[in-house]
């Protein structure tokens, strides 16, 4: 990990609205992209930087992946 980090999430059903948002985690953390639209067996790969080490996102992954579906669930 460091200061840089690869997730890559795939989806096992619609995802709409994907985000990543290490900021949660890491403060001043950073992702390439957000709001992507997934169907069914399809990937996206975020690139997370930070000027800091992005150590904590190890146990953490669940906490900083969102999207539109998640939100009408909770």
């Amino acid at each position: 990990v460091g200061n840089t980090a690869r997730v890559t999430v795939t989806a096992d059903h619609f995802v709409h609205e994907l985000c990543l948002l290490p900021e949660l985690v890491v403060e001043g953390a950073r992702v390439d992209r957000q709001f992507v639209a997934l169907l069914p067996g399809e990937s996206a790969t975020f690139d997370i930087t930070s000027p800091t080490s992005l150590e904590p996102l190890r146990a953490r992954l669940d906490d900083i992946v969102w999207s539109h579906n998640r939100l009408l669930q909770a």
